[in-house]
Parts: structure tokens; sequence; C-alpha cells
């Protein structure tokens, strides 16, 4: 399963779950909408913001 697949499957099954989907290329234009795509090489902190970003939603929800 490539993570185009896994972000479908988890929007499908838990669609409050935010999905972060990493890759060397362009983003793919089969990802749902609420997936977060980080173009690779990413930097540590650019991850920290994102869980950072999913725990202030998942606690507004």
């Amino acid at each position: 399963m490539d993570g185009v697949s896994l972000a479908q499957a988890v929007e499908r099954r838990w669609p409050d779950v935010r999905v972060v989907v990493t890759s060397g290329a362009s983003r793919d234009e089969r990802l749902p909408d609420q997936t977060v795509y980080m173009q690779k090489p990413w930097r540590a902190l650019d991850v920290l913001v994102q869980a950072e970003h999913a725990t202030m939603a998942a606690k507004a929800a």
C-alpha cells in the first residue's frame, strides 16, 4: 500500500484523522483534500508543526 492508498483508506474509515504524506515526487492529485502533503526533503520542525496543527484541530472538534 502506498501513501495515497493509505490516505484514502484512513479518510473512508476515520474521516477525523489527519494524515501527512511525504514523497520526493509532486503531490498526487488522488490524495484526499484533508491530507497534508510534505515534499521531501523536509525538516523535523516541519513535521512537528504538522503534529501540533493536528492536535489543535482535534481539541477544537
